[in-house]
Protein backbone atom coordinates (compact mmCIF):
# COMPACT_ATOMS: atom_id res chain seq x y z
CA UNK A 1 0.00 0.00 0.00
CA UNK A 2 1.22 3.32 -0.72
CA UNK A 3 0.45 6.00 1.75
CA UNK A 4 -0.63 9.51 1.15
CA UNK A 5 -0.87 12.89 3.32
CA UNK A 6 -1.53 16.57 2.86
CA UNK A 7 -0.22 18.73 4.92
CA UNK A 8 -2.06 22.48 5.42
CA UNK A 9 -0.06 25.07 6.58
CA UNK A 10 1.53 24.28 9.80
CA UNK A 11 -1.34 21.30 11.08
CA UNK A 12 -2.57 18.06 9.09
CA UNK A 13 -5.97 18.74 7.71
CA UNK A 14 -5.58 15.32 6.47
CA UNK A 15 -4.93 12.62 8.56
CA UNK A 16 -2.28 10.15 7.38
CA UNK A 17 -3.99 8.00 4.96
CA UNK A 18 -3.79 3.94 5.08
CA UNK A 19 -4.31 4.21 8.94
CA UNK A 20 -7.44 3.41 11.16
CA UNK A 21 -8.69 6.99 10.31
CA UNK A 22 -9.26 7.11 6.70
CA UNK A 23 -8.04 4.97 3.84
CA UNK A 24 -6.11 6.45 0.51
CA UNK A 25 -8.68 5.49 -2.01
CA UNK A 26 -12.42 4.80 -3.34
CA UNK A 27 -14.88 2.13 -4.52
CA UNK A 28 -16.00 1.54 -7.85
CA UNK A 29 -16.64 -0.56 -10.82
CA UNK A 30 -16.36 -0.61 -14.38
CA UNK A 31 -14.71 1.92 -16.64
CA UNK A 32 -15.58 5.28 -15.38
CA UNK A 33 -16.23 8.39 -17.54
CA UNK A 34 -13.42 11.03 -17.30
CA UNK A 35 -15.11 13.36 -14.98
CA UNK A 36 -15.47 10.28 -12.64
CA UNK A 37 -11.90 9.10 -12.89
CA UNK A 38 -10.55 12.65 -12.75
CA UNK A 39 -12.60 13.70 -9.56
CA UNK A 40 -12.03 10.06 -7.76
CA UNK A 41 -7.88 10.89 -8.02
CA UNK A 42 -7.38 14.43 -7.64
CA UNK A 43 -11.03 14.77 -4.80
CA UNK A 44 -10.74 11.18 -3.63
CA UNK A 45 -14.70 11.10 -4.64
CA UNK A 46 -17.03 8.60 -4.92
CA UNK A 47 -18.67 7.60 -8.40
CA UNK A 48 -21.69 10.79 -9.39
CA UNK A 49 -21.07 12.26 -5.32
CA UNK A 50 -19.12 15.39 -4.17
CA UNK A 51 -15.67 15.21 -3.44
CA UNK A 52 -14.27 14.03 0.07
CA UNK A 53 -11.04 16.25 -0.07
CA UNK A 54 -9.94 19.29 -1.61
CA UNK A 55 -8.23 18.77 -4.45
CA UNK A 56 -5.01 20.51 -4.50
CA UNK A 57 -2.45 21.54 -7.48
CA UNK A 58 1.15 23.65 -7.55
CA UNK A 59 0.38 27.08 -8.46
CA UNK A 60 1.02 28.42 -11.97
CA UNK A 61 3.96 30.32 -10.71
CA UNK A 62 5.58 27.37 -9.97
CA UNK A 63 4.47 24.48 -12.14
CA UNK A 64 6.39 25.09 -14.84
CA UNK A 65 9.45 25.09 -13.76
CA UNK A 66 9.04 22.38 -10.55
CA UNK A 67 12.47 20.50 -9.85
CA UNK A 68 12.84 16.78 -8.94
CA UNK A 69 15.68 15.09 -7.21
CA UNK A 70 16.92 12.29 -4.95
CA UNK A 71 17.45 13.70 -1.80
CA UNK A 72 18.77 11.73 0.50
CA UNK A 73 19.88 7.50 0.02
CA UNK A 74 20.47 6.09 3.09
CA UNK A 75 22.67 3.19 4.13
CA UNK A 76 21.45 -0.11 3.17
CA UNK A 77 20.59 1.19 -0.43
CA UNK A 78 22.43 -1.03 -3.28
CA UNK A 79 24.09 1.08 -5.93
CA UNK A 80 21.44 -1.05 -8.45
CA UNK A 81 18.41 0.37 -6.64
CA UNK A 82 19.75 4.07 -6.84
CA UNK A 83 20.80 3.87 -10.45
CA UNK A 84 17.27 2.43 -10.84
CA UNK A 85 15.27 5.30 -9.20
CA UNK A 86 17.55 7.83 -10.39
CA UNK A 87 16.84 6.82 -14.20
CA UNK A 88 13.01 6.19 -12.94
CA UNK A 89 12.74 9.58 -11.86
CA UNK A 90 14.36 11.09 -15.09
CA UNK A 91 12.03 9.23 -17.23
CA UNK A 92 8.82 9.95 -15.21
CA UNK A 93 9.83 13.70 -15.18
CA UNK A 94 10.02 13.70 -19.63
CA UNK A 95 6.50 11.40 -19.80
CA UNK A 96 5.19 14.17 -17.66
CA UNK A 97 6.89 16.81 -20.02
CA UNK A 98 5.47 15.27 -22.86
CA UNK A 99 2.00 14.45 -21.46
CA UNK A 100 0.70 17.40 -22.74
CA UNK A 101 -0.55 18.96 -19.38
CA UNK A 102 0.50 22.69 -18.18
CA UNK A 103 3.74 22.01 -16.36
CA UNK A 104 7.23 21.66 -16.59
CA UNK A 105 9.51 19.51 -14.60
CA UNK A 106 13.17 19.38 -14.32
CA UNK A 107 15.24 16.48 -12.97
CA UNK A 108 18.76 17.94 -10.57
CA UNK A 109 20.74 15.96 -8.96
CA UNK A 110 23.60 16.52 -6.26
CA UNK A 111 23.02 19.83 -4.02
CA UNK A 112 20.01 21.03 -6.16
CA UNK A 113 18.38 17.73 -5.08
CA UNK A 114 18.67 18.73 -1.84
CA UNK A 115 16.72 21.59 -2.41
CA UNK A 116 14.28 20.77 -5.10
CA UNK A 117 10.40 21.54 -4.77
CA UNK A 118 9.93 17.76 -5.06
CA UNK A 119 12.48 15.41 -2.36
CA UNK A 120 12.79 11.85 -3.25
CA UNK A 121 14.26 9.92 -0.32
CA UNK A 122 15.31 6.03 -0.61
CA UNK A 123 14.92 4.86 2.58
CA UNK A 124 16.41 1.53 4.91
CA UNK A 125 13.06 1.45 7.20
CA UNK A 126 14.33 1.00 10.79
CA UNK A 127 13.66 -1.22 13.60
CA UNK A 128 10.92 -4.03 13.68
CA UNK A 129 8.06 -1.90 12.80
CA UNK A 130 10.01 -0.62 9.52
CA UNK A 131 9.65 3.16 10.69
CA UNK A 132 11.12 5.81 8.74
CA UNK A 133 14.03 7.93 10.25
CA UNK A 134 16.34 10.51 9.35
CA UNK A 135 14.81 11.97 6.65
CA UNK A 136 14.23 16.01 6.06
CA UNK A 137 10.77 15.49 5.41
CA UNK A 138 8.08 17.02 8.20
CA UNK A 139 6.07 15.31 9.76
CA UNK A 140 7.28 11.76 8.14
CA UNK A 141 9.98 10.16 11.21
CA UNK A 142 8.74 7.63 13.33
CA UNK A 143 5.90 6.34 10.48
CA UNK A 144 5.87 3.23 8.87
CA UNK A 145 7.85 3.24 5.73
CA UNK A 146 5.50 0.81 3.96
CA UNK A 147 6.70 0.59 0.08
CA UNK A 148 6.37 4.20 -0.73
CA UNK A 149 4.78 7.46 0.92
CA UNK A 150 4.09 10.97 -0.62
CA UNK A 151 3.32 14.09 0.86
CA UNK A 152 2.34 17.39 -0.50
CA UNK A 153 2.93 20.50 1.77
CA UNK A 154 0.11 23.20 0.76
CA UNK A 155 -1.04 26.46 1.97
CA UNK A 156 -4.89 27.52 2.98
CA UNK A 157 -5.55 27.52 -0.35
CA UNK A 158 -4.48 24.27 -1.49
CA UNK A 159 -2.06 25.26 -3.49
CA UNK A 160 1.27 23.03 -3.17
CA UNK A 161 4.41 24.65 -2.24
CA UNK A 162 6.93 21.17 -2.39
CA UNK A 163 6.85 17.71 -1.76
CA UNK A 164 8.09 14.78 -0.92
CA UNK A 165 8.47 11.25 -1.28
CA UNK A 166 10.02 8.34 0.68
CA UNK A 167 10.82 4.62 -0.99
CA UNK A 168 11.87 1.62 0.84
CA UNK A 169 14.82 -0.09 -0.32
CA UNK A 170 13.38 -3.05 0.97
CA UNK A 171 12.05 -2.89 -2.98
CA UNK A 172 14.00 -5.10 -5.16
CA UNK A 173 12.25 -5.74 -8.10
CA UNK A 174 13.17 -3.57 -10.65
CA UNK A 175 9.86 -3.39 -12.49
CA UNK A 176 8.04 -2.60 -9.51
CA UNK A 177 10.45 0.14 -7.95
CA UNK A 178 10.18 2.18 -11.52
CA UNK A 179 6.45 2.03 -11.63
CA UNK A 180 6.40 3.07 -8.08
CA UNK A 181 8.76 5.83 -8.81
CA UNK A 182 6.50 7.22 -11.48
CA UNK A 183 3.45 6.40 -9.56
CA UNK A 184 4.60 8.57 -6.83
CA UNK A 185 5.76 11.18 -9.05
CA UNK A 186 2.48 11.81 -10.32
CA UNK A 187 1.16 11.90 -6.93
CA UNK A 188 3.01 14.64 -5.72
CA UNK A 189 1.55 16.97 -8.57
CA UNK A 190 -1.60 17.17 -7.06
CA UNK A 191 -3.30 13.27 -8.07
CA UNK A 192 -3.42 12.26 -4.99
CA UNK A 193 -5.96 8.83 -4.48
CA UNK A 194 -6.38 5.59 -5.71
CA UNK A 195 -9.11 3.86 -7.16
CA UNK A 196 -9.77 0.54 -6.01
CA UNK A 197 -11.52 -0.91 -9.40
CA UNK A 198 -10.87 -4.13 -11.59
CA UNK A 199 -11.23 -2.25 -14.03
CA UNK A 200 -8.19 -0.25 -13.67
CA UNK A 201 -6.09 -3.00 -12.32
CA UNK A 202 -3.59 -3.02 -15.78
CA UNK A 203 -3.96 0.03 -17.16
CA UNK A 204 -4.20 2.84 -14.12
CA UNK A 205 -1.17 3.92 -12.02
CA UNK A 206 -3.59 5.08 -9.45
CA UNK A 207 -5.00 1.27 -9.32
CA UNK A 208 -4.67 0.48 -5.50
CA UNK A 209 -4.81 -3.20 -6.38
CA UNK A 210 -2.78 -3.00 -9.52
CA UNK A 211 0.23 -5.26 -10.02
CA UNK A 212 2.72 -2.16 -9.76
CA UNK A 213 4.61 -3.00 -13.65
CA UNK A 214 2.70 -0.06 -15.31
CA UNK A 215 5.29 2.34 -16.70
CA UNK A 216 3.98 4.87 -18.93
CA UNK A 217 1.03 7.51 -18.08
CA UNK A 218 -1.56 6.71 -20.96
CA UNK A 219 -5.23 7.23 -21.50
CA UNK A 220 -7.40 8.53 -18.43
CA UNK A 221 -4.00 8.96 -16.32
CA UNK A 222 -2.92 11.42 -18.74
CA UNK A 223 -6.30 12.66 -19.20
CA UNK A 224 -6.54 13.69 -15.67
CA UNK A 225 -3.18 15.40 -15.55
CA UNK A 226 -4.14 17.31 -18.65
CA UNK A 227 -7.17 18.18 -16.53
CA UNK A 228 -5.65 19.49 -13.37
CA UNK A 229 -3.13 21.38 -15.14
CA UNK A 230 -4.49 23.12 -18.20
CA UNK A 231 -3.45 25.47 -20.76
Amino acid sequence: MLLRTIIIGTAIFLTLIGTAFAQDYTFSNGELTDEQFYKAVTCKAKVDAPCQEKPARWPAFLSNQLTVGLAQVQNGTSPEQEKIVTTALQRSVQMINDSGANLKLRYVSGRKAKNAWIKVHIIQPQGPNFLIKGVSLKGMNGLKAQNARTRIYANQNYNIMRAGVTISNTLTDPVQLQAIVLEEVMQSLGLMWDIENPYYNDISIFSQSGPDNLLKIADQDKAALQRHYPF
